[in-house]
């Protein structure tokens, strides 16, 4: 834990380097979705919110994530691919707003929401379950800690919630729809 996440991150890319982009697309394509996922995306969209899908892993899988889900707006770890291959290599810059106790992720949640927030103005609601969101829940007007594995994250949610279905009834309370 006293390793940075983005340094993490770079060993792990290294470890896929010469792996299929397409092959792990198809096995992340297997990977089942939470059940109501579809239908809370669509609750946000019909009440005219921005979703972005905002990872820790790679921009491709949660694009794919994305098309599966109807979000809006993916922002991940971009990869370097030569021929459909894994190269090994990062390209994300860096944009750690480091908070207190951040992990220093590649991905910043807390610079993209930030960013969202200028472009789209509104309420904003970060929706996360690891150490990796705790950046995003401190500039969120609602944080909701889905399914945490995370105690950090635990203390920092407006919202504990153990289901989509949960979220939707939390977030018809708050908001007042």
């Amino acid at each position: 834990m006293t390793v940075p996440a983005y340094k993490i991150t770079e060993k792990i890319v290294k470890l896929l380097a010469g792996k299929s982009k397409k092959e792990l697309e198809d096995i992340f394509s297997l990977i089942p979705l939470e059940p109501n996922a579809e239908q809370f995306i669509s609750y946000l969209k019909k009440r005219n919110f921005m979703t972005a899908i905002v990872t820790d892993s790679f921009q491709f899988l949660g694009e794919n994530l994305a098309k599966r889900l109807g979000a809006d707006i993916v922002y991940g770890n971009l990869l370097e691919f030569k021929n459909g291959l894994i190269t090994g290599r990062v390209l994300t810059k860096r944009r750690c707003m480091k908070i207190q106790g951040c992990r220093k992720f590649t991905v910043c949640k807390l610079w993209y929401l930030n960013k969202l927030k200028q472009l789209f103005n509104g309420v904003s609601i970060c929706i996360g379950d690891s150490d990796s969101d705790l950046c995003g829940f401190t500039g969120a007007d609602i944080a909701i800690a889905y399914k945490p594995k995370s105690d950090a994250l635990k203390e920092k949610a407006h919202k504990i919630a153990l289901s989509f279905q949960e979220v939707i009834n939390f977030l018809e309370e708050s908001l007042n729809f």
